[in-house]
């Protein structure tokens, strides 16, 4: 199982006790770390706040989103012993990226938590019209082409957009998670009102792998 240092997981086939005494919290936060036999081991490192992870379905490239470093990043990966090598720039975003998931194209739908007026999503005042009417930024969901080339653009009405992952019969439902506030307090206030999950149809299905009947948009 890999575990980005702010806690993300990409499960693989293990159960609860495989985790052993590994603590997410205590992990280093530019890691990614292999949890194997109840030992953690550092699979790569220097990363700016590693966030949601995805493999591909032959096993052999991790992706994974850097949510500081602007941008998603890929490493070879050796199926056997999950080891991580070769890392190198999927796509350069310019903007913070967050939950990703992987589709049957190998194209990434990544959520982008807020989009400002200078962005390459939307021109400016459409950018401040929606802030205007949200009274916050507001995010997006992206579907992106290794190399960084923009597919696709869903834009939240009223939310940060957090996470995102295909699912439903067909495989073809984008369910993206948007929330209004982060701190705890104004959570609370706001309630069942801060968070909100959209589904919208979309052309390509999920990730699959004939082979491991788990392995769902990325994660195994």
């Amino acid at each position: 199982m890999y575990v980005s240092g702010y806690g993300e997981l990409n499960p693989e086939d293990i159960t609860p006790a495989d985790l052993g005494e590994a603590r997410r919290e205590a992990l280093p936060k530019t890691e990614i770390s292999l949890i194997r036999d109840r030992s953690v081991t550092t699979a790569a490192d220097g990363l700016s706040f590693p966030n949601t992870m995805v493999i591909t379905p032959n096993g052999r490239t991790l992706i994974v989103a850097e949510t500081f470093g602007f941008r998603i990043s890929a490493y070879d990966r050796d199926p056997k012993s999950g080891a991580l090598t070769n890392r190198r720039v999927w796509a350069q975003l310019g903007m913070p990226v967050d939950g990703i998931c992987l589709d049957a194209e190998g194209c990434i739908w990544a959520a982008i938590p807020y989009t400002f007026p200078f962005n390459p999503l939307r021109n400016p005042l459409a950018t401040l019209w929606a802030y205007a009417r949200a009274g916050h930024p507001v995010g997006a969901c992206i579907r992106l082409a290794e190399g960084g080339a923009i597919l696709d653009k869903i834009f939240l009405p009223s939310h940060w957009a957090i996470a995102c992952m295909l699912g439903g019969p067909m495989g073809n439902t984008l369910f993206i998670l948007g929330a209004v506030e982060f701190d705890e307090e104004k959570v609370k206030k706001l309630g069942d009102e801060n968070s909100v999950i959209l589904a919208t149809k979309v052309n390509i299905p999920a990730a699959t792998d004939a082979a491991n009947p788990r392995y769902w948009g990325g994660v195994c």
